[in-house]
């Protein structure tokens, strides 16, 4: 059986429900999904400092602008977390 869940601290935070009764010792194999949050924004990041290197830019001032209110107060943990209830509603909604 393969579940979802997000690490906060000690603990894992179950995005399905686990029919396993309560207090049941369980084996568990952490596996980082390859396309997390914190890689793409990596990813993201690096890139930028690419661009920024070679004095060309992709993007204009007005869509830094509206990026950045977007994204005001906002972190890469927070967006993973709105990322993977959005996906974990998501397939909730398929499966019924």
């Amino acid at each position: 059986m393969q579940i979802k869940g997000i690490k906060r601290g000690q603990q894992i935070e179950l995005l399905e429900s686990l029919d396993v009764p309560d207090g049941t010792l369980v084996d568990l194999e952490v596996v980082p999904e390859r396309s997390s949050p914190t890689l793409w924004w990596q990813a993201l990041s690096e890139m930028r400092r690419e661009i920024e290197a070679t004095g060309e830019g992709l993007v204009d001032d007005s869509f830094l602008k509206t990026r950045d209110e977007l994204f005001a107060g906002e972190t890469v943990e927070s967006l993973g977390e709105h990322i993977l209830t959005f996906e974990a509603e998501r397939a909730q909604e398929m499966s019924a």
